[in-house]
């Protein structure tokens, strides 16, 4: 270098502070990729770095909204991980992403959604990671923002419920395509039913692509247990007859192995009476899990059998994102809605079964496998 040219001062900094950046997040994904190898799994799959290929690839030709259209469970958290990943790696200074200039928000206000997707991110992004109603307290920091990434998991609820995420965004500027294009924002956008989005894509014109999401060869999802008859449409629970002959179903099939647990959703005081009635005589257990009354480190144990067939009554937990311990699950139950709707259905319980996954232990058994009751119909109408 020539000693007559004087280096501004900032961009040293600024070359530093990346070049910082870049070892540490290199270290922490390789680290999460070994420990991953000895579980015998892979921490980013080979559909999941396809989609973030074709998601940066976007970014790179100027577009400023990617939606990633993902069935449940198909891995969006690993695609998360890969695209910030290589955007604040990337060699080009211009094009790479500051760690503090990327938030991740979720349509749903929902602290399991923020500990489960924190605890599959690199170590780095972690306090980047805000569920929807902690998001508005970061509105002077989304509003400065250049050069960043803001990633929301969910979208079609932060549409549903048309409030906070829309009104942070609206307030930060980052509904105006001037201003997302001026500040050099990219906005990803993550979504299992494309048709129910927070923004509309059209007015963002050729800003925006959408990229699919394509099931993995081990994932399991909502074709799988439909083609093993798994999924099933549920009964009525309002008489009492058709309750005794859904836990009659299950103690037959499992009287030769482990207690299983079953999450219920349902509202119908009568139903629910029926359920609890049912639990006594059978001899089985009741659990509750909901804003309520919630059950500490749920996960932890979902992993052990229970000592007796379990009811976990969730109400309206478990919606969306969430990816439950399925080891000793033995099925679910959950009302089909007077007004059948297909982005429900998909948001469904059975919805939460849906992962990327080799069959093992009772599960190599098909007859074994959890048996998942709710509205098949619209399930099938999803899958189409």
């Amino acid at each position: 270098m020539n000693p007559l040219i004087k280096t501004n001062p900032i961009s040293q900094i600024n070359n530093i502070r990346l070049r910082h950046q870049r070892q540490t997040v290199h270290l922490e994904y390789t680290q999460a990729c070994e420990i991953s190898e000895l579980k015998g799994e892979k921490f980013v799959y080979d559909n999941q770095k396809e989609a973030s290929c074709e998601t940066l690839t976007h970014f790179m030709n100027g577009k400023n909204l990617v939606m990633i259209v993902a069935q449940p469970g198909t891995g969006k958290t690993g695609t998360f991980v890969e695209i910030t990943k290589i955007l604040t790696t990337h060699s080009d200074d211009d094009f790479c992403v500051e760690i503090n200039n990327i938030h991740i928000t979720s349509g749903m206000n929902d602290t399991d959604w923020r500990d489960q997707f924190q605890s599959k991110m690199l170590p780095s992004f972690r306090e980047n990671i805000h569920h929807r109603s902690i998001l508005s307290k970061q509105i002077d920091n989304i509003s400065t923002i250049r050069n960043g990434l803001l990633a929301i998991d969910e979208c079609h609820i932060a549409s549903e419920k048309n409030m906070t995420i829309s009104n942070v965004l609206t307030a930060a500027g980052l509904t105006d395509i001037n201003v997302v294009s001026e500040r050099n924002i990219r906005i990803l956008d993550i979504s299992a039913t494309p048709e129910s989005v927070a923004w509309d894509l059209e007015k963002w014109g050729d800003k925006a692509a959408i990229v699919r999401l394509i099931p993995g060869v081990t994932y399991k999802g909502f074709s799988v247990m439909l083609a093993e008859n798994r999924i099933r449409a549920a009964p009525s629970f309002a008489t009492m007859e058709n309750v005794r002959e859904w836990f009659q179903f299950f103690v037959s099939r499992y009287q030769n192995t482990t207690k299983k647990y079953f999450p219920i959703r349902i509202a119908n005081p009568i139903a629910l009476g029926n359920i609890r009635s049912a639990i006594v005589e059978f001899g089985w257990i009741e659990r509750q899990h909901n804003s309520v009354n919630r059950i500490a480190k749920i996960d932890d144990i979902m992993r052990v059998a229970p000592e007796k067939h379990t009811i976990i009554l969730i109400k309206e937990f478990w919606r969306a994102s969430k990816r439950l311990i399925r080891t000793h699950v033995g099925g679910s139950y959950e009302e089909i809605p007077k007004k059948r709707n297909v982005t429900s259905a998909s948001q469904s319980t059975i919805g939460r079964f849906c992962d990327n996954f080799e069959y093992e232990g009772d599960e190599l058994d098909p007859d074994l496998r959890p048996v998942h009751f709710g509205d098949k119909e619209s399930i099938k109408d999803y899958v189409k």
